[in-house]
């Protein structure tokens, strides 16, 4: 069994003769350009439980050859590190007992025991390959591929390019992501041709990725943690992209956020340790995007959760029809911007970055210093403080919950959810039970906060809704003061619970002590 480490990255058609005509390829290729037709039949059950096994299994047409491929999933971030099972066939079928690795093969028995395999997709790929070295001395298979994949009479467009490391360090991937991306933009990927094949050939959008639980080792250093924190929020951040990019999916756009603020709270915790300008920058990047992105998550709560009840409770209201297609034009200007963000170079700089810094740890300096020491801590001796300080500033607010202002309340709901983030972060370390008891409270919290957040979030909506149709401001402030009453009774409501659950929580036995 060998291993993949690839880094996928989407070129648009038109950039594509101008790629290849880029001076990086030529000063860094060695050997001989080689053209390849690549057709590649996908087998699956009827039911797909190659797919729900997160398994890939093809036989590629390559010339007069046959090859048959199994690739597992890859739970890297942007760099694709994924187990692979190759051998040459005489037939057009896939045939597993002939898969080399054991566990491969047993995972492919018992999917398909009693089950018939059966072509699924296919991609047709003209490939052009080029062998290239850094001057680092890595050795990088340039793939340029342009065709389409094809499932039941439907077909996607394939126009992309894989850097794959045949030798030396991964950081030498990104080394020449950059060279070629000063002529042309790449947009980096982690949907593989086998997501995008299955997705044609179920005619289902794939499901919004959330967060996974993190595994640390106990022995674990902060820094090796700290690398595993992010490389999963980018995981995160990239899995819902096509959803929002092709499909405007809401729930996608969601996890997004959650996945940014996810990634700001683990670089926060990076900076403690290790302040240099790689971190400041994916800490100002990152904030960007969030941004940029918030408005047209806020849009989308305030038309779905904010609006809708009260349109449902009154539904003979004259005016608030009228708050209604204001609101339908805000979403789309808020969508339009927030696509605008994710489809910019800057972006894929940022993503690009971001995958950089946790393969390179570009934190570290080459000469020894007080920094390397406090990354070389112990994780859970770093998360135990972590927690201990982040309740404590929690604390200071908690300790006088009755008598806070709504400010107060905003900030204490963003500090508790910064603690949930670290202590889901860091879970692993510590025993399972108590901790999950104590997590489960803490996310019955930041619900009822979330919840007050976007009573006070739609004031904002209603005053720019106001500003935005001035023709009808008179409708727009009778039924925002409709809307923000109909709120506030409930808000009031939730405050009083969120008390309770603060209380619940205070008194609750900390897991990481």
């Amino acid at each position: 069994m060998q291993r993949e480490i690839e880094l996928k990255l989407r070129v648009a058609p038109d950039d594509m003769v101008r790629l290849k005509e880029c001076s990086a390829i030529a000063s860094r290729s060695i050997g001989v350009e080689t053209k390849k037709k690549l057709r590649s039949v996908y087998f699956d059950t009827p039911d797909f439980r190659l797919k729900a096994r997160k398994l890939a299994l093809r036989v590629r047409h390559d010339g007069s050859r046959k090859i048959q491929t199994v690739k597992s999933e890859s739970r890297s971030g942007l760099v694709s590190d994924r187990a692979e099972c190759e051998v040459e066939l005489w037939s057009d079928r896939p045939n597993i007992d002939l898969v080399t690795d054991r566990l491969m093969r047993r995972q492919l028995a018992k999917a398909t025991s009693h089950q018939t395999l059966q072509p699924q997709f296919e991609t047709d790929i003209n490939r052009t390959v080029r062998m290239l070295r850094t001057p680092g001395g890595d050795a990088i298979e340039l793939a340029i591929d342009e065709g389409f994949i094809a499932a039941d009479g439907s077909n996607e467009l394939v126009s992309e390019i894989e850097l794959e490391l045949k030798e030396g360090d991964v950081s030498g991937l990104y080394d020449v992501v950059r060279d070629l991306g000063e002529g042309v933009h790449l947009s980096p990927t982690i949907m593989s041709k086998a997501d995008r094949g299955f997705a044609l050939a179920t005619g289902e959008l794939p499901q919004p990725a959330r967060a996974r639980s993190i595994k640390l080792a106990r022995s674990a250093t902060i820094e090796e943690g700290l690398v595993t924190i992010l490389r999963e929020c980018s995981r995160h951040l990239l899995a819902n992209e096509g959803l929002v990019v092709e499909h405007r999916h809401m729930e996608g756009l969601h996890q997004m956020r959650v996945a940014l603020r996810r990634l700001r709270a683990g670089i926060a915790i990076l900076e403690r340790l290790a302040r240099d300008d790689t971190t400041l920058m994916l800490k100002e990047e990152a904030k960007w995007l969030g941004e940029a992105l918030g408005f047209a998550r806020d849009a989308d709560v305030f038309s779905l959760e904010v609006f809708a009840p009260v349109l449902a409770a009154f539904p003979n209201d004259s005016a608030l029809p009228h708050m209604q297609d204001a609101i339908g034009q805000l979403r789309e200007e808020a969508w339009a911007d927030a696509l605008s963000a994710l489809e910019s170079k800057r972006y894929s700089n940022f993503v690009l970055e971001l995958g950089a810094a946790m393969d390179k740890r570009s934190w570290r300096s080459t000469e020894a210093t007080p920094q390397h020491k406090r990354l070389d801590q112990p994780a859970i001796k770093v998360a135990r403080k972590l927690l201990t300080k982040q309740l404590a500033n929690a604390s200071k607010l908690g300790g006088r919950i009755t008598t806070l202002s709504i400010e107060e309340r905003h900030t204490l709901r963003k500090q508790l959810k910064k603690f949930r983030y670290t202590g889901e972060f860091f879970a692993s370390l510590f025993k399972k039970k108590k901790t999950k008891r104590y997590l489960s409270r803490l996310s019955r919290a930041q619900d009822v906060f979330g919840y007050l957040n976007d009573v006070s979030t739609a004031e904002m909506v209603v005053s720019r809704l106001i500003h935005q149709e001035p023709d009808t401001a008179d409708l727009m402030m009778w039924s925002g003061g409709l809307l923000l009453g109909w709120h506030q009774h409930r808000a009031d409501e939730a405050w009083t619970h969120a008390q309770d659950l603060w209380r619940e929580l205070d008194e609750a036995q900390h897991f990481w002590e």
